[in-house]
């Protein structure tokens, strides 16, 4: 059994507004979280990761920092304590 108080699940949707760009910027997106090194599921509608929590704390402000200064955007996520460990 895993420590569950140290593992995460993360739902991210990435939502670009008023974009001419939005498949470049969803592409970013999607590398910012590959690069993360934690375990990740891409959906048509949102990504899942799993993995230390910090991690994945440190993931959403970096995702928010590098878009911010690029375009508007709504930036959506889910995160369970309960469903990060198989």
């Amino acid at each position: 059994m895993c420590p569950v108080e140290k593992v995460m699940a993360c739902q991210i949707s990435f939502i670009p507004i008023a974009s001419d760009m939005y498949t470049k910027e969803v592409k970013k997106v999607i590398n910012l979280i590959e690069r993360s090194n934690l375990q990740l599921h891409v959906e048509d509608f949102s990504t899942t990761v799993k993995g230390d929590g910090q991690k994945i704390w440190d993931l959403i402000r970096e995702i928010y920092e590098v878009m911010d200064p690029l375009c508007k955007f709504v930036l959506e996520i889910k995160i369970s304590n309960a469903c990060g460990c198989y």
